[in-house]
């Protein structure tokens, strides 16, 4: 066949690329960057779409340019199995918060003897498939996310060309295509990557069109992976260490040919700064199934230059194991110096605590013995004394109830200004010593106390199964409500004298229509509240829908039952969910901890508990350092001696 020989050219590319499902005809394309993509990714059997470092990222994750802050360049050549001569060379530069790169790759054979029909020579030809492509990547950071991710896209050129025949130089095109990658740092030790690889659909111009009108489609590749540094620096690895071991993962899915997925793993050691050990799997679908090969290689990085091999065996081409040698450029790195950054060990964002104080622990990166002097940090404006090696720790006293925000900076305070922050969200809610972790109510008890709507004793106790008086009942809702309060010479009912404890609270009470005395003009304000009678007083207070007589509510409460109607409100209303049994017991004494789980359930209430446990409002940044003396742990609202002699 006259084209023989060109036709096993485009068979041996197809094999290496492991994408036989394309056509091995003059006219089929080759897309060179499925070939090899540098000898660093190679040695790790291709698992790199979240590794995405170095100059190496152009060729499979774009999006890691928004990692590179200095000039990168890598460049390979090799020989496969002896035919086809495969090159490729890419630049990075930062630019524009962000960087760009250029990067260029080839695949082809020069000088196939070429014969026609009767095996009489005509000549030679050559073939080569070539992509030349521009990319960029970013750092969302630029927008204002918070979170570490970068992203980048690349446009690029694919060229086919042959010679020797024109048959052959019929099956030249050219095509265009687009890449899109994304890089997220889940943790400072979990990278994880995908990037989309030829996305123009054929009708928008993803396809090589040949000069002898036929197109061939450029092969779409889905790719995702992870990485996981497991050896390393403080805050960049599971494990820290001098020495660095990250492994990484990759999936691959080609979407156009049906050929499914591949998989990629790999690991990469650095026992020291300059010596890289790798290996790797790299497995790649075909139509006569997926093929597996064990990759190895080794990196070694001096002044600025980087050496690496890989070693790439082939199972269904087992003579022709091929050998990758890749030289590029990274850079110093020490002249490339990141920013400090702070980073809070303890406590966590959204931290919830019942004590009067919480320790800050935390580093700062990035120092230097030249950049360190004159650093330091502070939590509110409370300094917070550092090591030589950035790590600091400070016991906060958290002077209020409440929210609070702690915001840490690292100030150089020779120039005046912040060059690292980052800040905590910390709840403090009341406790109480005899509300203890296991007790049914403490959740209600700790949130309404919290709000300002209940308060313990001067002792620290808030006693919640004692029962409920009539004059604690009407102070409790007085000061939930907020109603204003004060003393007069007139006494509000017969039993309750000017003097009394709770006199100016149960006449608040009574003006506002929260409670009532008896038939006789007395209140009976040291008289225990019963279970039936602060239900009722609940859900008058929360103006709940009363309507006519009910079902029975409880077994104990006939639908005749005085109270039924204000029951049955406070039932459906969730009032009630903490009574698991068919029995309300409705004339036992109401203790301090039902009161306060009724109240909880009310709308008044719910609206201020939600507000509380909201971690997106109330958080406010302080101008003023906090208080360091110690606090009560009780609200300054407690209830006084008084109240407390009055139970």
């Amino acid at each position: 066949m006259k084209n023989m020989k060109l036709v096993r050219l485009i068979i041996i590319t197809a094999v290496v690329v492991a994408a036989v499902a394309i056509p091995a005809l003059a006219t089929s394309f080759t897309d060179p960057l499925q070939i090899a993509v540098g000898a660093r990714p190679l040695g790790m059997g291709k698992a790199y779409v979240a590794v995405a470092e170095e100059a190496e990222t152009l060729f499979i994750n774009p999006a890691g340019l928004g990692m590179i802050k200095s000039a990168k360049l890598t460049s390979m050549y090799t020989t496969l199995m002896g035919d086809v001569n495969y090159m490729m060379v890419g630049g990075v530069y930062p630019w524009a918060e962000g960087s760009v790169g250029l990067g260029y790759a080839s695949a082809g054979v020069s000088e196939i003897a070429l014969y026609d029909s009767l095996g009489t020579s005509t000549g030679t030809g050559s073939w080569n498939d070539s992509v030349l492509f521009a990319s960029y990547g970013t750092d969302l950071a630029r927008f204002g996310i918070k979170e570490k991710v970068q992203v980048g896209g690349t446009l690029k050129y694919y060229a086919s060309k042959a010679t020797g025949s024109a048959s052959a130089e019929a099956g030249n095109g050219s095509g265009l295509d687009v890449d899109l990658g994304v890089l997220y740092h889940a943790k400072p030790w979990l990278n994880i990557g995908a990037n989309l690889q030829n996305i123009l659909p054929e009708n928008l111009g993803g396809k090589i069109t040949r000069k002898s009108g036929e197109n061939d489609a450029i092969e779409s590749v889905a790719k995702i992976g992870a990485k996981v540094n497991v050896l390393g620096l403080a805050e960049e690895a599971l494990n820290l260490s001098d020495q660095k071991l990250s492994l990484a993962a990759d999936i691959d899915y080609y979407t156009q040919s049906g050929l499914g997925m591949g998989t990629h793993v790999g690991a990469e050691y650095w026992p020291v700064d300059a010596l890289a050990l790798r290996v790797g799997l790299d497995s790649e679908p075909s139509a006569a199934g997926s093929t597996s090969n064990i990759t190895a290689g080794m990196g070694i990085r001096y002044s600025g230059l980087e050496f690496d091999y890989a070693y790439h065996p082939y199972d269904s081409l087992s003579d022709d194991t091929t050998h990758y040698f890749s030289l590029g450029y990274v850079g110093q790195e020490i002249a490339v110096v990141a920013p400090p950054e702070v980073t809070i060990i303890s406590p966590e964002d959204k931290f919830i605590t019942n004590e009067d104080s919480v320790k800050v622990i935390g580093i700062v990166t990035n120092l230097t013995n030249e950049n360190m002097k004159g650093v330091s940090v502070t939590v509110n404006g409370v300094n917070a004394p550092m090591d030589e090696n950035g790590k600091f720790e400070l016991s906060y006293q958290l002077d209020k109830l409440g929210k609070k925000l702690l915001l840490v900076k690292v100030t150089n305070t020779a120039k005046g200004v912040d060059i690292a922050s980052t800040e905590r969200r910390i709840l403090r809610l009341a406790s109480f010593v005899d509300v203890g972790k296991g007790y049914w109510a403490k959740s209600p008890i700790e949130n309404t106390s919290t709000v300002g709507l209940i308060q313990g004793y001067p002792d620290g106790t808030f006693r919640p199964d004692n029962a409920l008086t009539r004059a604690e009942l009407a102070t409790l809702l007085v000061r939930a409500m907020g109603i204003q309060s004060y003393s007069t010479n007139s006494k509000p009912f017969k039993d309750v004298k000017t003097d009394h404890w709770a006199a100016e609270y149960i006449r608040a009470a009574k003006r506002a229509g929260y409670m009532a005395g008896y038939p006789d003009g007395n209140f009976r304000p040291n008289q225990k509240i019963t279970k039936v009678e602060g239900i009722t007083v609940m859900a008058r207070l929360d103006q709940m829908n009363i309507v006519g007589y009910p079902s029975s509510p409880y077994a104990d409460i006939p639908s005749k039952h005085w109270a039924s109607r204000y029951v049955q409100a406070a039932k459906d209303s969730g009032m009630l969910s903490y009574i698991k049994t068919y029995e309300l017991k409705p004339k036992s004494n109401l203790t301090r901890a039902e009161s306060v789980e009724m109240m909880s359930k009310t709308k008044f209430a719910g609206v201020k508990i939600k507000e509380l446990l909201s971690w997106f409002v109330g958080f406010k940044d302080e101008k003023v350092p906090a208080a360091t003396t110690k606090t009560s742990g009780l609200d300054n609202d407690t209830l006084t001696t008084a109240v407390a002699a009055g139970q």
